[in-house]
């Protein structure tokens, strides 16, 4: 299950990850507005992927190295709505 979260709670959130090293992945997909976050419950890196498992996976260009999957059963996942205002403030040109 997803859990929405507002953008300052979301970037908490991937801060307190880097910093306890967790495992994760932030991604959006093009002319999307909703970021997308999944962090690693555990230390396990899954690098034999079978694709019957749901999941994130990093793919290497180069197919000698490793795959990395994340599994969506060991893992939170939380979305965000991402909005950037651009319009121009006519005072501040």
């Amino acid at each position: 299950m997803t859990i929405k979260l507002p953008i300052s709670h979301l970037t908490d959130k991937i801060q307190m990850a880097f910093e306890q090293k967790q495992a994760f992945v932030v991604y959006r997909k093009p002319h999307e507005t909703i970021v997308k976050a999944q962090f690693l419950l555990d230390d396990d890196i899954i690098t034999n992927v079978d694709f019957t498992d749901s999941g994130f996976i990093f793919a290497p260009f180069d197919d000698e190295k490793s795959a990395i999957f994340f599994h969506l059963s060991k893992s939170e996942l939380f979305q965000s709505d991402f909005i950037i205002d651009n319009t121009v403030d006519e005072n501040n040109q």
